[in-house]
C-alpha cells in the first residue's frame, strides 16, 4: 500500500479502455462519407419523368455549392401523407459538404421525352374536387373550362399531356375572374 505524505494529494486511478460485448450498443461507427446518398421527395405530377440514371444537382444552401449526381433508385412506396415517392440520388461529397439529416434542394434533369403542351402555372385552376382545370377561349368570344392532366413541373410551366392541343388559346391572367363570373 502506497503512503501518503502530508500535502500529497491523493487521486483515484480510472481504468484504461471499456469492456465490450457481443450484444452491447455500438460505441462508433465508421464511415466513408465521400460518396453519399441524398433522398429526393417526387411529387406525384412528377413521377413519371423521373427515371434511373437522370442527372441530380443537389443545391447544399453551403455558399451557393452545388453537388452533381444520379438517381440510383426510385421507391416502390408512396408516402400516404404527401403522395411523394423517394428518389435516392448518389453524389459525391467534396470536403464533408453535405451532413447527415441535412436540408437541401434537388433539381433532377429528367432525360426521358414527354409530350404535351406547356402552359403557365398561373393558368391552372382548381375545381371543387381539387382537379386542374384551364379555361380555352373559344371562336365566339367566350371561354370553355377544360380538364386537364398535370404533367411534370418545369420551371414556371406545366406539361399537359392530356386535355389540350398545340394552338388552343389558354387563359393566362385573369382565369380567377372568368371562374367567378361563370358562377354568378
Amino acid at each position: 500500500m502506497p503512503v501518503i505524505q502530508p500535502g500529497q494529494e491523493q487521486r483515484a486511478v480510472e481504468p484504461v479502455g471499456e469492456l465490450l460485448q457481443a450484444g452491447t450498443t455500438p460505441t462508433f461507427t465508421v464511415a466513408d462519407l465521400s460518396r453519399v446518398w441524398v433522398l429526393a421527395q417526387i411529387s406525384p405530377s412528377e413521377q413519371p419523368s423521373v427515371g434511373l440514371g437522370d442527372r441530380a444537382d443537389v443545391d447544399t444552401g453551403v455558399g451557393g455549392r452545388t453537388v452533381s449526381g444520379a438517381v440510383a433508385n426510385i421507391s416502390a412506396e408512396v408516402n400516404p401523407d404527401t403522395r411523394a415517392v423517394i428518389a435516392r440520388v448518389v453524389v459525391d461529397n467534396p470536403g464533408g459538404l453535405l451532413k447527415k439529416q441535412m436540408y437541401v434542394r434537388v433539381r433532377i434533369q429528367a432525360r426521358r421525352e414527354s409530350a404535351g403542351v406547356l402552359v403557365p402555372v398561373s393558368a391552372i385552376l382548381r375545381d371543387d374536387e381539387n382537379l386542374p382545370f384551364v379555361y380555352v377561349a373559344r371562336r365566339a368570344g367566350d371561354y370553355a373550362r377544360r380538364p386537364v392532366t398535370l404533367g411534370s413541373r418545369v420551371g414556371d410551366q406545366y406539361n399537359i399531356p392530356e386535355g389540350l392541343r398545340a394552338g388552343d388559346r389558354v387563359v393566362v391572367d385573369g382565369g380567377l375572374f372568368v371562374q367567378f363570373m361563370e358562377s354568378q
